[in-house]
């Protein structure tokens, strides 16, 4: 009799075991993939400090708290499983808010967050706009308006696998939009 209920203390302990092992390995997988479901942004600043150690481009999202379209963005476009991938992986993705009073310092001189805002965005700065710049901080593009997921991919992809030295944009998006299609099928 004692051995049996030893047997049986054994494989209800090493059931024990197991589902712990298996509790504890869907928290560390939930954990890691919260993860990478969202994007980590940056400020302006730490951005361009960080070009300094790990050259990379810097993805701006110029937006503002009242702005609705920007709040879209957020929701359906920065919540995107492969645009936080891009993002994360091969730019400094930084939010900069276009009302903002706080300074940056741009080489010599020190301007507002709304003043660059209107350096980058350009001189008829709309909400949301998309900043692409270079690993040298240089603008390389502007992306103005509400952007869905499926024309922020490809645009992200543009930049940061430096495809814009090579082909225009018009023959890319052709070239990505035909490969999308034939994928789906």
């Amino acid at each position: 009799m004692k051995m049996k209920n030893t047997g049986l203390k054994a494989r209800i302990g090493g059931a024990i075991a197991e589902l712990l092992c298996i509790v504890m390995f869907l928290t560390l997988s939930i954990a890691s993939s919260d993860a990478q479901s969202k994007v980590k942004w940056m400020k302006f600043g730490d951005a361009v400090k960080a070009l300094q150690k790990e050259p990379r481009k810097i993805f701006v999202d110029i937006y503002a708290d009242w702005c609705g379209w920007c709040k879209e963005m957020d929701k359906r476009t920065f919540s995107d499983t492969a645009i936080i991938r891009i993002l994360n992986r091969d730019y400094y993705p930084v939010k900069l808010n276009s009302d903002m009073r706080d300074t940056v310092s741009l080489g010599d001189r020190t301007v507002t967050y709304r003043e660059l805002a209107s350096i980058l965005g350009g001189e008829r700065l709309g909400l949301p706009t998309s900043v692409f710049l270079n690993e040298n901080g240089q603008l390389l593009s502007r992306l103005p308006g509400f952007q869905k997921p499926d024309m922020m991919k490809p645009a992200l992809l543009y930049f940061s696998r430096d495809v814009y030295k090579s082909k225009s944009w018009e023959v890319f998006h052709a070239e990505y939009t035909n490969r999308t299609k034939k994928n789906k099928r």
